[in-house]
């Protein structure tokens, strides 16, 4: 799975925060998928471009992935 979140310069957000933003889900229970996927070695992975612009605009891609 991949997820895009385009954001400006100086803020992020943890894979955490992403899943929590798009699913509503409360904290404890993506904490405790991110751990599940964790223990059966998925792992997330943040990508970080930029789009050159003036302010340039951070991109944060999250690739879930086995």
């Amino acid at each position: 799975m991949l997820v895009q979140v385009r954001q400006h310069p100086l803020t992020r957000s943890t894979a955490a925060d992403l899943a929590r933003t798009l699913s509503g889900w409360p904290r404890n229970a993506i904490d405790d998928a991110l751990r599940e996927l964790e223990h059966e070695g998925i792992v997330a992975r943040e990508i970080e471009s930029t789009n050159g612009g003036a302010p340039p605009t951070k991109t944060y891609w999250y690739v879930i992935a086995p």
